[in-house]
């Protein structure tokens, strides 16, 4: 099964839509395994686990918006017209759920995901590891159980030479996977770990 929402200022006929800048977006099984994947150009996102069985994107605040650069001189009097809707676009197939921006226009994201959704997140707006620092502490204080956040996190400090807080989360998180008993994240931080060593 696969559906595509293409998210717009004329999509309100779309049954999923619950608002103007959120969408529900259902796995077509939510009994098997299930998996985002999200690619952004510009802007951030903030992922959050709850306990529910559809994927939720909601634009938070106005980063997609030009209207706060000042207005050049020449420029008085007239109006920038922006394309209509988020430039957001959300698949879902086969399980995994896609979320990719358009080119140009960033987008403050909350992305809301049922636990145990394996992710595969991209964002690419100059490499702010430092953000992506804040975001990933964040996520973790919010929902310390949500075991593939440490392994994903870890992976970025070990890329910023950071071996020692890649170590340490490593081992907070292998303490979070012996909890929900997940044997496979457990040994993923395990090999990452050793490869640290």
């Amino acid at each position: 099964m696969k559906s595509i929402i293409i998210l717009t200022a004329f999509c309100c006929a779309v049954s999923a839509q619950d608002s103007a800048n959120r969408i529900t977006v259902p796995f077509s099984d939510p009994a098997r395994p299930r998996r985002l994947v999200a690619n952004m150009m510009q802007g951030c996102f903030t992922v959050e686990g709850y306990d529910g069985k559809d994927v939720q994107v909601e634009q938070r605040g106005p980063s997609g918006e030009r209207g706060s650069r000042p207005v050049p001189h020449n420029a008085e009097g007239l109006k920038r017209i922006e394309p209509a809707g988020m430039g957001l676009s959300v698949e879902e197939e086969d399980n995994t759920v896609k979320i990719h921006s358009s080119m140009g226009r960033a987008h403050d994201l909350l992305v809301r995901v049922p636990f145990a959704t394996s992710l595969k997140l991209e964002c690419m707006n100059g490499g702010d590891t430092g953000a992506a620092d804040g975001h990933f502490r964040e996520l973790l204080s919010r929902n310390a159980d949500y075991v593939p956040a440490y392994l994903m996190y870890a992976q970025m400090l070990s890329r910023e030479s950071r071996p020692d807080e890649a170590r340490t989360v490593l081992s907070t998180g292998m303490t979070a996977a012996d909890k929900k008993g997940d044997q496979h994240a457990r040994s993923e931080m395990e090999t990452l770990l050793s490869e640290l060593s």
